[in-house]
């Protein structure tokens, strides 16, 4: 977002939360790229059960995604930071008490 020029939340706060505070929770992959209407319900096709043992982070954000922001940078609007990230559904509560917080404006590191 910030190579697009696209302005970020600073205030807004994230947590990394690792794989392992969600293990006994069923969890499932969201990977549709963007719907037009977010009330419609999510197609069967782009939800997959978490296979834990497969699982791995991304190491880069996704072409999809790039390509989302860019339109927004070429049409002057800033909505839908996430279009096109796999989100992971988790049906319960989730412990952040020992999750790392994020803020827009600090680097992304590796750990």
């Amino acid at each position: 977002m910030r190579e697009r020029d696209l302005p970020a939340a600073p205030d807004s706060l994230w947590f990394q939360i690792p794989l392992v505070a969600v293990q006994d929770l069923p969890a499932a992959i969201y990977s549709g790229s963007g719907r037009r209407d977010p009330t419609a319900p999510i197609p069967p096709e782009e939800v997959t059960w978490l296979d834990r043992e497969r699982y791995a982070e991304l190491d880069a954000v996704p072409d999809a995604t790039l390509a989302w922001y860019d339109r927004l940078a070429r049409e002057g609007r800033v909505r839908g930071s996430f279009v096109g990230v796999p989100h992971l559904l988790v049906r319960g509560p989730v412990d952040v008490s020992g999750a790392r917080t994020l803020r827009w404006d600090e680097p992304p590191t590796t750990e």
